[in-house]
């Protein structure tokens, strides 16, 4: 099992950061893929650790999540002191207006988006990503021959994510991708993507991840909700996580979420006809395997 610390990034931390950069896909905004970008977050990191930031009483602290046995970077965070000092720093608000009218007895609400600047001075943070072993990793072990089987999500009218020639797919199962968000006071969603109100925001996944790779293809046909990305993820766990502290809208796998579900942790955001069915295929080398994976293949695809 792989041990993971979180410690201060360093100036040598440069390429594991641009890595993490091309892995995250050009909508994650805060870690975009700008060498010039990157290296000056890095030097600021170093003046801030050492107690030298660029202005009084502010600081951008990077941190680096390594994994200490194989030294490997697995991710990064960040904290900045005293946003909004040098800068305008900006957040929005829901708020709820009320009208009411006791001629015509009726009673109208609506939710609106507010621009605020209330955060003056606080501390964020941002920049939180990792990264795993992708779909896309995962399909190069396979063509490099390091991996007999692979197990994914595949969207019902996404392309082979192997060539057919070399490789074997088999369906072992079924699922759906749901959008789900954490619910209000009352149980219903904080967000409903079936309103005309501005775009919720969006747990979206990595590049890199198959998920990614099956909802652009099922909205590139049937067309993109209204979603604002927040935030990105290689695992749709983390996502899970994130949805049920309220971060925002997440398409998850409903055999992950299900539980979360019927305990009230997580509600739909829309209705069901916003899932997106899936299958789960296990994939082969077409090559002959070692008996005891021949075996294996068997037992899994029933014959």
């Amino acid at each position: 099992m792989s041990r993971l610390v979180v410690r201060p990034s360093r100036l040598d931390d440069f390429d594991d950061m641009m890595e993490l950069a091309d892995l995250s896909g050009p909508g994650f905004t805060s870690l975009p893929v700008d060498e010039e970008l990157v290296r000056k977050r890095l030097e600021a990191s170093m003046k801030a650790f050492s107690g030298r930031p660029d202005a009084p009483q502010q600081g951008k602290f990077l941190l680096i999540i390594e994994d200490i046995e194989s030294g490997n970077v697995a991710g990064c965070c960040a904290v900045k002191a005293g946003i909004g000092l040098t800068r305008p720093f900006f957040n929005y608000r829901i708020i709820t207006i009320l009208q009411s009218s006791t001629v015509v007895n009726r009673r109208f609400s609506m939710d609106a988006l507010v621009l605020t600047n209330e955060f003056m001075g606080h501390t964020e943070v941002g920049t939180l990503n990792m990264v795993s072993d992708s779909h896309r990793q995962c399909l190069r072990l396979m063509q490099d021959g390091e991996a007999s089987f692979f197990i994914c999500h595949r969207g019902m009218t996404s392309a082979p994510a192997l060539p057919e020639k070399q490789f074997r797919a088999h369906p072992v199962g079924a699922d759906r991708l749901v959008p789900l968000c954490a619910p209000d006071a009352d149980g219903q969603p904080r967000w409903r993507l079936d309103r005309t109100e501005p775009g919720a925001p969006f747990l979206a996944y990595g590049s890199a991840s198959g998920l990614h790779t099956i909802l652009e293809t099922h909205w590139a046909s049937r067309g993109r909700p209204k979603l604002r990305r927040a935030m990105q993820s290689m695992l749709a766990a983390t996502n899970l996580e994130m949805a049920k502290e309220g971060q925002g809208v997440a398409y998850l796998p409903l055999s992950l979420a299900e539980d979360e579900l019927a305990l009230g942790r997580l509600v739909r955001a829309t209705d069901e006809t916003h899932d997106i069915p899936v299958e789960v295929v296990i994939h082969r080398p077409r090559a002959r395997l070692t008996p005891h994976c021949e075996r294996f293949w068997d037992m899994v695809t029933g014959n």
